[in-house]
């Protein structure tokens, strides 16, 4: 039977992943609601979604809540975003690009809803799960679209 020794446990608790930072292995990090470990010794680089794939594991995981899905937003695994109706949740660490359909591979749709936004415009860009109403009955977008004139 193998000895089991505590002291050989050295995890060392360095708050949030800050970028161009020096991690030695088994450093812990709080990045958006997980914290990951360090498998091997580094200087961090710009962006977390890159270092997280050869120099961390996670220890403890967690979903954050990132408000309104937005452009140029760096999003990681787990994030949670509204977009239209729909709460999706990030499943590839990503920098948003200008369409949600464009980069629409990095979610998994995590809650399905219906938000009521009014009466129906031309020109107005829909997205799935918003309602509107024209001439007293309420329509659902079941894609995502800019309204035509007709």
């Amino acid at each position: 039977m193998s000895e089991f020794k505590i002291n050989r446990f050295r995890y060392v608790w360095k708050g949030n992943w800050a970028a161009t930072t020096a991690y030695n292995r088994d450093d812990v990090v709080l990045r958006t609601g997980n914290v990951y470990y360090c498998t091997s010794q580094h200087t961090s680089t710009a962006t977390f979604a890159t270092d997280q794939l050869t120099r961390w594991s996670v220890m403890s995981e967690s979903s954050a809540y990132r408000g309104t899905w937005n452009t140029a937003i760096v999003y990681a695994v787990n994030d949670l975003v509204t977009h239209g109706g729909q709460i999706y949740k990030c499943v590839t660490s990503h920098t948003s690009q200008a369409l949600f359909s464009t980069s629409l591979a990095n979610w998994q749709l995590y809650l399905e809803s219906v938000r009521f936004i009014g009466e129906w415009v031309t020109g107005t860009q829909y997205k799935v799960g918003e309602a509107v109403s024209l001439s007293g009955i309420v329509y659902v977008a079941n894609t995502e679209h800019i309204a035509a004139g007709t």
